[in-house]
C-alpha cells in the first residue's frame, strides 16, 4: 500500500444485495460514482485503507472486476499528473500486491468535467506475474483531480480484459464518475492574472506598467513590455515544434502556461531573485528559466533560441510531466531541440575520439551546470551540454532507438534523477540492454555519423 497519511471517508457507499448497480456519493468531493448494469452481481468490498473510499466486486460475463475509488492529499492541478503518480505506484510491486507489475499500454483524455481540470485521463495497461511473467489481469483507470487531492477510478479486470470487456470498462470510466463542483478557468481570469503579477513581479517592474494579460491557445503573457505580441507568436511556434517531437495529448480544458516577460534585463534578474531564489550573480548568467509552472524572460528578441529551450522545460512539467531521469534528460531534450544537427558535430568527434565525457559519468551528473566562472568549467558545462543532446538524438533518429523514442521519453523521464540503477533498468526495460549495451551502440553510431 503506498505510504500516505489517511483520508477521512466522508462519502456513503449504497449496495442493494443481489443487485445489478451500486453507487457511490461523496458529498466532500462532491461527486458520485454509479456501476452500470452491466457489472453483474455487484458487491460491496471492506476497504483495508482509508484511502480507498469505495470499492465493489462485480461480473463482466466470465471476468472478475474489482473496483477501488482511492484518493490520496495531493495539490496536483493536471489528471495527468495525477496518473503518472498512480501509474509509479501499480508498476512498484511492493505497493500493490508483490506477485503483479503493471505495464502501461494506452492513455487517453476525457474531455468532460470529473474534477476540478474540467477532464480527466484514462490509462489502459495488463499486470503481470513477476514469478513467470505472464498477464494476469488488466487494470484501467480513470485519474481525476479535485481541490487538494486526487483520485483515481480503477478496474481490476481478471483474465485481462478482452475487446468487448474493455470497451464496457472504458464507458465506464468516461461516465460513471459525476461530478457536480467548480471547475477551473483554463483561460485564467482577469483576478487570477493580475494577482499573479502582483504578487511575483519585483518592485523594479512597476505595477503601473503592467499590460492586459495576453492569451494564446497554450499560454498567458503576463508583461510590461510593449514587445508581448510578437513574443507570444513565437511562444506558440515553439509550442507547436515541441509537440511535433516531443507529443503529448491535448485538450483545451488545460491551463494556460504563464510566462513572466518583463521590459529590462534588471527586471528579470530581480524576479529571479525574489522567486527563484537565486542571487544576483546566478541570474545575470541567464537569460530565462522555466521553473514550476511559469517561464520567465526579458523582452530582447522573440526568436533567440533561449526561448524554445525553456519553453520545452515548461512543457516537459507541465504538459508531458516528465520531471525524472537527470540534468542529461532533462537539458538534453531542451538542448536537442534549441540546437541544429550541425551544431553537434564537434561533440560527435570527441565521443569518437574518446575525448567525451562517459555515458555512466554523464548520466550521473546531478547538474550539467558549471558550478563558478572558471572557463574550463564553462567549456565542460557546453560540451555536456551538447553530449546531451547528441545522446537525445542518437536515441531519436538512430535506428536503434528511433521507434521506441516515445516509450524512453516516458519510462526514462520518470525514473529518479541521477539515480544509474534505476535508469539502467529504465534502459533495460526499453531497450533490452542496460546503459552499457546503450553506450556501445551510441559509438557505433557517432563513428557513422
Amino acid at each position: 500500500m503506498i505510504a500516505i497519511a489517511p483520508i477521512l471517508l466522508l462519502g456513503i457507499l449504497v449496495c442493494e444485495e443481489g443487485s445489478t448497480s451500486a453507487e457511490y456519493v461523496d458529498d466532500a468531493l462532491q461527486c458520485s460514482i454509479r456501476l452500470p448494469e452491466k457489472f453483474r452481481d455487484a458487491s460491496q468490498n471492506e476497504s483495508s485503507s482509508s484511502l480507498c473510499r469505495a470499492s465493489w466486486s462485480a461480473n463482466l460475463g466470465q471476468y472478475r472486476c474489482d473496483i477501488d475509488f482511492w484518493v490520496f492529499n495531493r495539490p496536483f492541478k493536471d489528471p495527468e499528473e495525477a496518473a503518472q503518480l498512480f501509474v509509479a505506484s501499480l508498476q512498484n510491486p511492493n505497493q500493490w500486491g508483490k506477485e503483479k507489475n503493471f505495464v502501461e499500454e494506452e492513455r487517453e483524455l476525457v474531455d468532460r468535467p470529473v474534477g476540478r481540470a474540467g477532464f480527466g485521463m484514462v490509462v489502459h495497461g495488463t499486470r503481470h506475474s513477476l514469478a513467470n511473467k505472464r498477464p494476469v489481469s488488466s487494470a484501467h483507470l480513470l485519474t481525476t483531480v479535485f481541490d487538494d487531492k486526487i483520485g483515481a477510478l480503477i478496474v481490476d479486470c481478471s483474465p485481462p480484459a478482452g475487446k468487448s470487456q474493455r470497451k464496457v470498462i472504458q464507458q465506464f470510466l468516461e461516465e460513471g464518475l459525476r461530478y457536480d463542483g467548480p471547475a477551473d478557468d483554463p483561460n485564467w481570469t482577469e483576478e487570477e492574472a493580475v494577482g499573479r503579477w502582483e504578487e511575483h513581479a519585483p518592485e523594479s517592474a512597476s505595477g503601473k506598467e503592467f499590460k492586459k494579460p495576453i492569451r494564446t491557445k497554450h499560454y498567458i503573457i503576463l508583461t510590461n513590455s510593449s514587445g508581448g505580441t510578437s513574443f507570444a507568436k513565437k511562444m506558440e511556434e515553439n509550442y507547436k515544434k515541441i509537440q511535433k517531437i516531443y507529443p503529448f495529448l491535448e485538450t483545451s480544458k488545460r491551463k494556460l502556461m504563464p510566462v513572466f516577460l518583463f521590459r529590462t534585463a534588471d527586471e528579470y534578474y530581480d524576479f529571479s531573485v525574489s522567486v527563484a531564489g537565486w542571487t544576483l550573480e546566478a541570474a545575470r548568467r541567464t537569460k530565462g528559466h522555466a521553473w514550476r509552472d511559469y517561464y520567465a524572460t526579458y523582452y530582447e528578441s522573440p526568436n533567440d533560441p533561449v526561448h524554445i529551450h525553456e519553453a520545452t522545460h515548461q512543457i516537459f512539467a507541465n504538459r508531458l510531466h516528465l520531471n525524472g531521469g537527470g540534468s542529461w534528460y532533462q537539458e538534453g531534450v531542451a538542448e536537442y531541440i534549441e540546437t541544429s544537427k550541425n551544431d553537434r558535430n564537434e561533440i560527435s568527434g570527441m565521443v569518437e575520439r574518446g575525448q567525451a565525457t562517459p555515458l555512466p559519468e554523464l548520466l550521473r551528473m546531478p547538474g550539467l551546470i558549471a558550478k563558478g566562472d572558471n572557463q574550463r568549467l564553462g567549456d565542460m558545462a557546453r560540451y555536456n551540454y551538447k553530449l546531451a543532446a547528441l545522446f537525445i538524438e542518437f536515441l531519436r533518429e538512430s535506428r536503434f532507438g528511433k521507434r521506441k523514442f516515445p516509450q524512453f521519453l516516458k519510462t526514462l523521464g520518470s525514473v529518479p534523477r541521477s539515480n544509474l540503477n534505476a535508469i539502467d533498468r529504465g534502459f533495460l526495460d526499453v531497450y533490452g540492454v542496460g546503459i552499457d549495451g546503450v553506450e556501445e551502440e551510441f559509438l557505433k553510431y557517432c563513428e557513422k555519423r
